[in-house]
């Protein structure tokens, strides 16, 4: 049993879906990419089922392409596309932005994994000025294993010298709950985003909020 008494030093966010509110330009810009790459009839009930997942995995299983250089392709795509949404209009959940201004004040480290590409997630982060309140970020291509293996949660650990057990991950897909419980971090499950808490509460997290305003309370019990 996870021991709630402790003093957590860092939180790490994944960003589509937790803090950014992108559901809706996920699943768009993985349909644009598809039809540019010549796939018609695009089942969006059955993208929306892989979001969370790895890139490339959500792409092979959503439409049975096989060859290795279309799969790219249209991961290359599909990133550009999702960039240029962002750059120019990022709407994030409803108190996030006084939730991290909160945790920063409080001396809290604050760090963000995504899906999109390092170069992408860092144009993002810089463009919208969340660079002062995050003290790292990372893609998913900086690491070698993408979601679910932790490589993303130890390489910020890594920079921002944490250690697993002072971390609070926090994440809207059983694969973000995943990377944290193998990394030994307490996990929390946002519902707000990609998946419904049924789904989450299969990988028993740590937690489980419903929206944003039950964040800095829970953050505080265990922070403080």
């Amino acid at each position: 049993m996870t021991d709630t008494t402790r003093r957590y030093k860092h939180i790490l966010f994944d960003f589509d879906g937790t803090i950014a509110d992108t559901i809706d330009d996920l699943i768009e810009a993985k349909v644009e990419a598809l039809r540019v790459m010549g796939v018609t009839e695009v089942d969006t009930d059955l993208l929306s089922s892989f979001l969370g997942m790895n890139l490339r995995d959500s792409i092979v299983l959503s439409t049975n392409i096989q060859n290795e250089m279309i799969v790219r392709e249209a991961m290359d795509i599909y990133n550009d596309i999702l960039t240029k949404r962002a750059i120019s209009k990022l709407h994030l959940y409803d108190h996030v932005g006084e939730m991290l201004e909160r945790l920063k004040k409080n001396g809290i480290g604050i760090g963000i994994f995504s899906l999109r590409r390092d170069r992408d997630i860092d144009a993002v982060i810089r463009h919208h000025g969340l660079d002062r309140l995050v003290e790292a970020w990372i893609g998913e291509d900086a690491v070698e294993n993408p979601k679910p293996a932790p490589d993303m949660i130890y390489e910020l650990l890594e920079r921002m010298h944490a250690e697993p057990e002072e971390t609070i991950v926090v994440g809207d897909t059983i694969y973000d709950i995943e990377m944290g419980q193998l990394t030994g971090s307490f996990t929390v499950a946002f519902t707000g985003g990609a998946q419904p808490a049924k789904l989450l509460g299969r990988c028993k997290p740590d937690l489980i909020v419903d929206k944003f305003d039950d964040f800095p309370a829970c953050f505080d019990r265990r922070t403080a």
